[in-house]
């Protein structure tokens, strides 16, 4: 009876100077690198640096992954207070940005509420600055043609109550 060998597509089979633990090793290695590749790529974006481009358009604010974020300190006390918890998440619910080519941006959201003014895309960070000189500076954390993650940081000591916004392209 003939012994059939399984050969991976990908990884070689090892040869007779290579031990079994060798070869694994190799196997692992393989496959972490393609790991890697593929979640650089799965970033859609170049040499690690996010693409104005993809920035261009309407973007909706994403409740479920957004709220998620919300740290336990924070969601402690929105839950203790209804009030401030009602008005906290309606100025994200419905929330859509639009950023233009000319650099314009906008902002509506679920009450009406408009704002307006620029937007600059440099390396990661994106600066949304309102039509009174307001700033308004997160880091991008994936930005591709559906999906755009911002990190908002702290500002001093003040932290953000949802320290990761969620947005999908219209």
């Amino acid at each position: 009876m003939k012994t059939l060998r399984f050969t991976p597509p990908i990884i070689n089979v090892p040869s007779k100077e290579l031990d079994r633990s060798t070869w694994l090793l190799r196997s692992f290695l393989m496959v972490a690198i393609l790991a890697v590749g593929t979640t650089h790529l799965a970033r859609g974006q170049q040499g690690g640096q996010p693409n104005p481009l993809e920035l261009i358009g309407s973007w909706t604010f994403q409740q479920g992954p957004s709220f998620a974020r919300i740290t336990p300190e924070f969601k402690e006390r929105l839950d203790d207070d209804p009030q401030l918890k009602s008005n906290v998440f309606a100025g994200y619910i419905d929330r859509i940005m639009t950023f233009n080519a000319n650099g314009t941006f906008s902002q509506r959201i679920g009450s009406g509420a408009e704002m307006n003014g620029t937007w600059q895309l440099q390396d990661d960070v994106l600066t949304i600055t309102d039509a009174s000189g307001n700033l308004w500076i997160q880091q991008v954390n994936r930005l591709d043609q559906n999906q755009l993650i911002l990190d908002q940081g702290d500002q001093g000591e003040a932290k953000p109550v949802i320290p990761q916004l969620y947005f999908f392209k219209n």
